[in-house]
């Protein structure tokens, strides 16, 4: 985990603050400023001293960004951090586990983001403002007749966060961010002004801290005794736990930078993180979403380092979303390269479907099945014919709509150059394998596949054409195979991973290709992912209604380095309750896997990297 970083010490000051036409309240200004003196406090243990002093809290808070100033519609007077940027850490923060440990202050939880407002198109705010400039800003707002604030203070739930661009200051050169509350005729509305140094990380880490006292002490609720946490006035519960001590200090979850919290009932400063489980994995790593439970268990599937392979479910009918695992089998068999995984329409018994592994093994394919009703175990290994040929790179794997059962398809790279393309028929006694038909070997050998049946079919009445890309060295190339006789395949068709400013990225490991369906009018859409040679991820999506069904993209996403394997997956999680769908992908990195998910309501438009969200780790 990368070392924690120092935000500052937060100095509260007393304020009175006055609203036209109002009574005048006390509230109190909290302020987070840089650090003063290096030895300004010794310990965080007056973190014991926080009580609850009686006032509200915001249980589910509901926050409204807002961007203030024209620069944030000038973004080459500022390049980063931009608006987007701000946005995905504000979601990430909310859909990662960083509010998870404030349950004990009366029962607070994660909170969602409304619609940002931008202010301020053709003038900007002073510079230097004063509180009373944003209190004004905020009160016009409430005045507009398209409802952008109306009422807004009648929410109890509502924090208005304004962030203006870098080198904007308040009066006091020195506060890097506030919260605090002023009355309208509505009724008290609770604020903070988040401060920019120009990274992203600065602005995220002093929105955590902002955040998570604005819920526990919006008007005299949680804090603790004046010059307990080292600094004059009140000290709220984020106040406690700058530097380097466990749960100090800036760290990053999902990939957004937060700033730890007391915590009362563990009288230390935390930060909740990943529910992260056992398993040091190598080569590539195969992710589904299942049919186990009502929501369907993500399952995952990777060989491990010392040897087996390494089953993990993610269940999703629980709120936490935890991991479970590893099932661990196959270990006297030794260490596997690369595997695929599916769940079939087998069962067991009265279960929802086995599911079916094909995993290579020095040059050779062995098959195993999981049994879908208890005590689920694990049957195999088969070995699937390879009729003189030798498998490398990763096999793929998928229960296809050919036969009435529907076929198993298979294929894989082969040593002397070429995919192999085999088959499994369903249909008939004793599940034979058939196969190989070897195609490409004109473009020698392939690192990798990823394989999809679509639904474009080239007979015009078929089950759906197969899909197929492959990597070849930093390049990839799209391949697809007719739905009817003579099954021929058509190809290569090369994919561009240059960038709309001309830069190009090379691919690297295991990419993966999914299908996601989009209603009986329109055609499904296809989204790829791959690692990259320079670090992160490529993300490209093939436009299957447009006449020349073009890939967009690449959206590179960054937040980790070289990344070995993907595995995508289309789930039945909906970001905006839309039913299109969230992609879901795990990625290994390191030997350890982590988790990434992008939001369904722009799936079908040009790509964003700022759409996903990640990285989370799954395993250690």
């Amino acid at each position: 985990m990368p070392e924690a970083k120092n935000l500052g010490i937060a100095i509260n000051a007393p304020k009175v603050c006055t609203a036209t036409g109002v009574p005048a309240p006390v509230a109190a200004l909290h302020r987070l400023k840089q650090p003063a003196l290096a030895g300004l406090f010794a310990s965080s243990a007056g973190g014991d001293s926080i009580t609850d002093h009686g006032g509200r809290v915001v249980t589910r808070v509901r926050v409204k960004p807002i961007f203030w100033g024209t620069s944030w519609f000038k973004p080459w007077l500022h390049p980063a951090p931009s608006a987007a940027d701000v946005l995905w850490a504000l979601k990430t923060i909310f859909v990662g586990p960083f509010m998870n440990g404030l349950d004990q202050y009366r029962g607070i939880g994660k909170g969602t983001i409304l619609q940002e407002i931008f202010v301020s198109m053709s003038v900007d705010p002073p510079n230097p403002f004063t509180q009373t400039d944003i209190e004004n800003m905020l009160r016009d707002l409430t005045m507009l007749p398209d409802g952008r604030l109306l009422n807004a203070a009648l929410d109890d739930q509502l924090l208005c966060c304004v962030f203006t661009r870098p080198n904007w200051k308040t009066s006091d050169p020195d506060t890097n961010g506030f919260h605090t509350w002023f009355s309208t005729a509505q009724g008290p509305l609770p604020y903070a002004w988040i401060g920019n140094d120009g990274t992203l990380e600065f602005v995220s880490a002093v929105y955590s801290h902002e955040l998570v006292e604005a819920c526990t002490d919006p008007i005299n609720a949680y804090f603790g005794a004046p010059g307990s946490c080292g600094q004059d006035g009140a000290c709220e519960v984020s106040d406690y736990c700058y530097g380097p001590q466990p749960g100090g200090g800036w760290w990053p979850i999902g990939g957004a930078y937060v700033q730890g919290y007391w915590s009362v009932a563990d009288g230390r400063c935390i930060l909740p993180a990943e529910r992260a489980i056992p398993g040091r994995v190598t080569g590539n790593v195969a992710l589904i979403q299942g049919r186990f439970l009502s929501r369907g268990n993500f399952e995952m599937l990777a060989p491990l380092a010392s040897g087996g392979l390494a089953h993990y479910s993610r269940v999703n009918d629980d709120a936490a979303l935890p991991w479970f695992g590893p099932n661990v089998f196959a270990t006297d068999i030794g260490q596997f390269d690369a595997v695929g995984m599916i769940q079939s329409n087998y069962t067991a018994g009265a279960g929802v479907g086995n599911l079916e592994v094909v995993a290579r093994f020095q040059g050779g394919l062995l098959s195993f099945w999981r049994e879908d009703v208890p005590p689920y175990a694990w049957h195999g290994p088969s070995v699937i014919p390879m009729t003189g040929h030798i498998a490398t790179g990763n096999p793929a794997l998928i229960q296809g709509r050919f036969g009435q059962r529907g076929n198993f398809e298979l294929v894989t790279p082969l040593r002397e150059g070429g995919i192999a393309h085999f088959w499994r028929a369903n249909d008939v006694a004793g599940l034979p394998w058939s196969g190989p038909t070897v195609f490409a070997t004109n473009m020698g050998v392939f690192d990798a596949v990823t394989l999809v049946q679509s639904d474009f079919s080239s007979s015009g009445h078929g089950a759906g054409d197969l899909h197929v890309v492959a990597r070849s060295g930093s390049l990839l190339f799209f391949y697809h195979r007719d739905d009817s006789p003579p099954y021929q395949w058509h190809g290569p068709e090369p994919l561009s991973l240059a960038a709309p400013d001309g830069s190009f990225r090379r691919a690297s490991g295991y990419p993966s290709l999914v299908f996601q369906p989009f209603g009986p009018i329109l055609h499904g859409y296809e989204q790829l992912v791959t690692p990259l040679a320079d670090g992160g991820f490529a993300h490209l999506t093939r436009d299957n209604n447009s006449s020349t069904l073009p890939w967009r993209g690449p959206a590179v996403v960054s937040e980790l380095g070289p990344v070995a394997a993907l595995s995508l997956i289309h789930s039945n999680f909906s970001s905006t309750n839309s039913g299109v769908g969230n992609l879901e992908l795990v990625a290994l990195f390191q030997n350890q896997l982590f988790h990434f998910w992008r939001e369904d309501n722009i799936q079908i438009a040009d790509n964003d990297a700022r759409s996903w969200f990640g990285p989370w780790l799954v395993t250690w």
